[in-house]
């Protein structure tokens, strides 16, 4: 066997990003390592997770059917922007409909990979649901827009892990080599659920409502409920499996989560005080949230890089050329494509 041998086709479910086990290593590996024993690599090792079709459709509607939820309600909110401020008069608000949500999610998303591991990825699928099927129907019964906002935050707890865990359970279910294909469907789902939410909450709020527009998602947050909660059933690694409940609680990185909600809560603060609430740039309260990020932001990085056991967001993801290049390429594109979602309606009556 050549020293370059490359990895022998399997069906892949572990993290990319974690240190290959022993039977991947090449034979400059094992040479390298005389006191550790040649293993076999003729043979892939057996899959953790095994299922037919029709069990795999049933998980992947249950897990899809979030992700076009998630796309369709942030399209459908974009559009109801108007209707909303004019109900409440606050109009010069509801910019925040769209922070908070957009906070929550960049807050929760990265404690979710963590959740999975804790509650599986059926418990920590089931809560994202809960979360943002719970903030979705508050929306709707919102009687002011300070209860709107404070929805729409619950909704974004959700709304990241929806994302984040369908992904995760995918990659448990997917092979290696298929998993381009499946993530490629995920896309387009997601693709179609934000091409119909502008169309559909539109139509919706000029026959019933605005509030419709909400609680006409219901029917479907309890479809995706009852087919997680009856159809997906992973099997998680021995390694996970083995751990307490005290160990993988652990590995939550508390203090980063806290250090990171701070510096993104308080920028987005500074910024819309500045442009909604017409706030000098000079005023205390404006300047005083850009010094309080900036120190939020310092302690972050100084926590994930010198004091996290488990970082949220290991620096070294983003001190790569390829990961710190792919990131720089979808904040730039999150803050085109918000930007017109949430300011264009507004704009244009």
């Amino acid at each position: 066997m050549s020293a370059g041998r490359s990895r022998p086709p399997s069906i892949e479910t572990t993290s990319l990003l974690e240190e290959a086990p022993p039977s991947y290593r090449s034979t400059d590996d094992v040479s390298s390592a005389s006191s550790s024993p040649v293993e076999d690599i003729s043979q892939p090792p057996p899959p953790i997770n095994a299922f037919s079709t029709t069990e795999l459709a049933w998980m992947l509607a249950g897990l899809w059917s979030g992700v076009l939820l998630g796309a369709f309600d942030g399209t459908v909110v974009a559009t109801l922007l108007t209707p909303i401020g004019s109900e409440f008069n606050a109009s010069n608000q509801a910019s925040y409909i769209g922070t908070s949500y957009l906070l929550s999610v960049c807050c929760f998303t990265p404690l979710y990979g963590r959740l999975a591991d804790i509650l599986g990825r059926k418990g920590a699928m089931l809560l994202a649901l809960t979360l943002f099927g719970t903030g979705t129907i508050l929306c709707g019964a919102a009687p002011s827009m300070n209860t709107l906002i404070a929805a729409r935050a619950i909704a974004g707890m959700g709304g990241g892990g929806v994302m984040t865990v369908s992904s995760i359970a995918v990659t448990d279910l997917i092979p290696l080599q298929q998993r381009g294909l499946y993530q490629g469907v995920a896309n387009v789902l997601y693709g179609v659920g934000a091409g119909m939410g502008g169309p559909v909450g539109g139509y919706i709020n000029d026959k019933f409502g605005w509030r419709v527009a909400f609680y006409v998602q219901a029917p479907f947050f309890i479809f995706a409920i009852i087919v997680v909660a009856t159809k997906v059933n992973i099997k998680l690694s021995d390694q996970v499996e083995s751990q307490s409940l005290s160990d993988k609680i652990r590995r939550i990185d508390f203090v980063g989560s806290l250090t990171l909600v701070g510096s993104v809560g308080c920028m987005l603060l500074g910024f819309s005080f500045k442009t909604t609430e017409e706030i000098p740039w000079g005023s205390p309260m404006v300047s005083g949230m850009f010094i309080a990020s900036g120190i939020f932001t310092v302690s972050f990085i100084l926590c994930q890089k010198y004091w996290a056991p488990y970082p949220v967001m290991p620096l070294r993801l983003i001190s790569q050329r390829t990961p710190l290049a792919v990131s720089l390429a979808n904040l730039f594109a999150s803050m085109s494509a918000f930007s017109m979602l949430y300011n264009a309606p507004l704009a244009s009556r």
